[in-house]
């Protein structure tokens, strides 16, 4: 890398809300937008037509946090209301001191992990997504040609189904243990209308062929099991102590005895 052009100092001019933000970046990777927490968040592929950055100098790592660090104490930036910034502290910490140090990696993915499950960032992000200048952004943004194309062939990729696919599993596994969700779903199962599609359903669905075959299949496996075969026998030892079952095969054995008798009547003769 050039010695000279290690880091570079930006402005950020967001002509929407008439703000600004300064900053530095350790690096010449000309598609680094700012690490600002205030300003809106975007990169450089998908950049508000209302925002525009200017590079203000190209220097060495060391230069340029100094140069950072100059600008925002001589224009006082962080006390000015047209302007994001919100601290100024120079020279920054290293090593384990720095706030985002991680086995030596302040961009680690872990720590990115990390750091968007604190609290307080959940809580900004939550009030962020609520502007109404976000909300039109992004209503907007979500209108543009290119990214419904973008947006379209990305949820046609194997490992996005696969990932929404599970997300939805687990979602809905803890969505149904949800007290409300349970009270609505049983609202929902008491209705007439659900009642009697479910009846048409399930009329239809036990007609079909290949449910068919499989309950059939079911059943013969079923009727093998030991336990089914005990309880199948006590079952039926009580039934025919029943009562009801012993008046009603009288009746049977006696109707089928008359009619046994007749039949070898007429054999006879």
């Amino acid at each position: 890398m050039n010695k000279d052009k290690q880091a570079f100092v930006y402005l950020w001019m967001d002509f929407k809300n008439k703000m600004k933000y300064l900053g530095s970046h350790c690096g010449n990777k000309p598609t680094y937008t700012h690490s600002s927490v205030v300003m809106e968040s975007f990169t450089m592929r998908n950049k508000p037509h209302y925002m525009k950055r200017r590079i203000l100098a190209y220097g060495s790592n060391e230069d340029m946090i100094q140069l950072e660090h100059n600008l925002i104490e001589k224009y006082d930036l962080i006390k000015r209301e047209d302007y994001y910034n919100l601290a100024n502290s120079f020279p920054f910490p290293s090593g384990p001191s720095h706030p985002r140090y991680i086995h030596g990696r302040t961009n680690d993915p872990e720590y990115k992990k990390e750091y968007n499950q604190r609290p307080e960032r959940k809580e900004y992000w939550k009030e962020y997504c609520q502007r109404p200048e976000r909300k039109e952004y992004m209503k907007e943004y979500r209108q543009r040609p290119e990214v419904k194309e973008y947006s379209k062939e990305y949820k046609q990729r194997p490992e996005v189904k696969a990932k929404a696919k599970e997300y939805m599993k687990e979602y809905l596994k803890e969505y149904r243990q949800r007290p409300e969700a349970k009270v609505k779903a049983k609202e929902y199962e008491q209705r007439p209308e659900r009642k009697d599609y479910l009846k048409e359903y399930l009329k239809e669905y036990r007609q079909r062929p290949e449910v068919k075959e499989r309950q059939k299949g079911y059943m013969k496996k079923h009727r093998q099991r030991p336990e089914v075969k005990t309880a199948t026998r006590e079952y039926m030892k009580e039934y025919r102590q029943r009562p009801e079952v012993k008046t009603a095969t009288r009746e049977y054995m006696k109707e089928y005895m008359k009619e046994y008798r007749q039949k070898k009547r007429a054999l006879n003769i």
